[in-house]
């Protein structure tokens, strides 16, 4: 289980690493968060992000609001078209 474990957070390092480069690339730099969850183990997930935790918790909460009522979440920054 561990090894499964150390496994999955060296993938999340990678990953946000090459997302977070990409995003500041085009974007200009902001926040985001990569979450992970098996669909078979409800309750079990693992994220990673480049924000702070508070902002990203309510970031998140502000997200899954928005998703319970059916909103479309809109583009976060001005130049996106």
């Amino acid at each position: 289980m561990f090894q499964k474990s150390q496994q999955i957070e060296d993938f999340l390092k990678k990953l946000a690493g090459g997302v977070d480069e990409v995003v500041e690339e085009q974007l200009g730099k902001m926040g985001f968060a990569i979450i992970l969850f098996e669909f078979h183990r409800p309750g079990i997930s693992t994220y990673i992000s480049n924000a702070k935790r508070a902002d990203m918790i309510s970031a998140l909460r502000e997200t899954a609001d928005r998703l319970e009522r059916n909103q479309d979440i809109p583009p976060a920054h001005p130049t996106i078209q």
